[in-house]
């Protein structure tokens, strides 16, 4: 199965849909961190920066459009 098929799934089971601007954004940022999880030490050069690129926007757009999609995360799934 395709990572970004496995890692959709594992959104909508989070409580996150298609709906939210960052989705598409929050797959990619993943897809990265799992391509090389040494990013996770550098998340705004190696993630947000990165993906800003890529969907060719601001990288504050893309922290922003994160946060969003974590904290619905949490607030669906508090355990």
């Amino acid at each position: 199965m395709d990572i970004g098929l496995l890692i959709e799934d594992e959104l909508r089971a989070l409580g996150v849909t298609k709906k939210y601007r960052g989705y598409a954004q929050a797959v990619l940022a993943i897809e990265l961190v799992l391509e090389d999880d040494s990013r996770l030490l550098n998340m705004t050069k190696e993630v947000y920066w990165r993906v800003a690129e890529l969907c060719d926007c601001g990288r504050s757009d893309i922290e922003r459009n994160l946060r969003t999609i974590s904290h619905r995360a949490w607030k669906v799934n508090p355990d």
